[in-house]
């Protein structure tokens, strides 16, 4: 044979193959493989932009072949691009979680939207403690889920997964802290990308006097150890959880959040934000000011408003935003004693805002601190703090357990 001849008989051969991976239109279903999820891509191409992430066994629809190994699908009413080895015409071993439809008041009911925006119309209405089966979530945060045989949307701030649990387990294990012997005294348990992940910590030692409590956190995935550390937090209360499941950077995937410290009107966490590429819990020192019990964080839009506890009616409000994977500040305000006049009963109201680095104050006054000009006070610090700003629906992050 020629090698003209050689050479057309593998092309042919390599068209083959390229052919023998489409998939005729029709029904079909994510299959993932090793992958913890696949993405729906707006173009075919792994470098176009993602429209979500669905889990192994949500089912597509396949509108035809885009050629290069990729297929144009159906998921709901977004239309993409999957990667054709990643989806089959046979039903596969779903690895789709279960959900629990979770309101912020128990009461109230969620709407379950046919597409992932605000205003589309409502398909059902779905009482808490309702389950859902979820198949993934697209990039603007909304889960496509199914309840009752009928698919649609839900704001992924409204439904708890089941298999994304917050557990605490007790002193159970190793002697105690008195004898010398390890305690395993809180272990959280989290589905990350498909995978079991256990978070232990095992308390080593503790000072009663000073109530300070020394621990080694372990972090398994999988049956194997991926991340040790030491870890010691002071202050906290002995029979309070240290350690919490959160996503304070709001990223969809889960944070491991320590309590560090608490006081009399304030409590602060150390927090590790979990790498997706790593697969790593990292500490982000810049984080370990925002306040547990009075910070509001707000999905939507990616906005972070602390509040720092100074006495009974006054504080500090500091404004910030997630730009790039970075807490940016971008206003404060406060209300507070001049250091001039601490005990005279007045107080200094002050906004100031963060232009070209540099703090400009848009607001200062010092008023007497009776009931009435304190809230007017209050009204107005906080009114210029969100000036032209629209944050969205808050949450806080002492509850926003991923």
């Amino acid at each position: 044979m020629g090698r003209k001849n050689i050479i057309a008989a593998l092309a042919a051969l390599w068209l083959l193959a390229w052919a023998s991976l489409a998939l005729a239109a029709g029904e079909a279903y994510v299959s993932g493989g090793g992958a913890d999820r696949v993405h729906l891509r707006a173009e075919c191409s792994t470098q176009g932009a993602s429209m979500g992430l669905y889990f192994t066994g949500t089912p597509v629809y396949i509108t035809g072949d885009a050629g290069n190994g990729w297929s144009a699908v159906v998921i709901g009413t977004q239309n993409g691009y999957m990667m054709t080895r990643y989806l089959s015409e046979e039903p596969v071993a779903a690895q789709t979680p279960e959900g629990v439809i979770s309101p912020k008041n128990a009461n109230s009911r969620v709407n379950l939207r046919g597409e992932p925006i605000a205003d589309a119309p409502v398909l059902a209405t779905l009482q808490s403690g309702t389950a859902v089966t979820v198949y993934g979530e697209t990039k603007n945060g909304w889960y496509f889920v199914e309840a009752y045989g009928t698919q649609g949307y839900v704001k992924n701030t409204l439904v708890t997964l089941d298999d994304v649990v917050y557990e605490v387990n007790g002193m159970a294990q190793g002697g105690t802290a008195s004898s010398g012997g390890a305690v395993l005294e809180q272990t959280l348990i989290a589905q990350i990308g498909g995978a079991r992940v256990d978070i232990e910590l095992t308390l080593l030692s503790r000072e009663a006097d000073r109530a300070v409590k020394r621990y080694s956190v372990r972090v398994e995935r999988g049956g194997e150890t991926t991340q040790t550390f030491l870890y010691a937090t002071e202050g906290a209360d002995f029979s309070t959880p240290t350690a919490y499941l959160t996503d304070v950077n709001m990223d969809g995937w889960p944070d491991l959040s320590l309590m560090r410290s608490t006081g009399a009107t304030d409590a602060f966490a150390s927090h590790y934000l979990y790498n997706p590429q790593t697969g790593l819990f990292e500490h982000d020192e810049a984080l370990d000011w925002l306040s547990v019990l009075r910070c509001t964080l707000y999905p939507q839009t990616g906005y972070v408003l602390n509040y720092l506890h100074d006495g009974a009616a006054t504080g500090v409000w500091e404004l910030c935003r997630w730009q790039s994977g970075t807490l940016v500040q971008l206003a404060r305000a406060s209300i507070l004693a001049p250091e001039y006049d601490l005990f005279s009963g007045r107080l200094e109201a002050k906004v100031e805002r963060l232009a070209l680095g540099q703090w400009q104050t848009v607001y200062d006054e010092v008023f007497e601190a009776d009931d009435s000009t304190w809230q007017n006070q209050y009204d107005a610090v906080l009114a210029l703090l969100w000036s032209g700003v629209n944050p969205g629906e808050g949450q806080p992050l002492s509850e926003a357990f991923y």
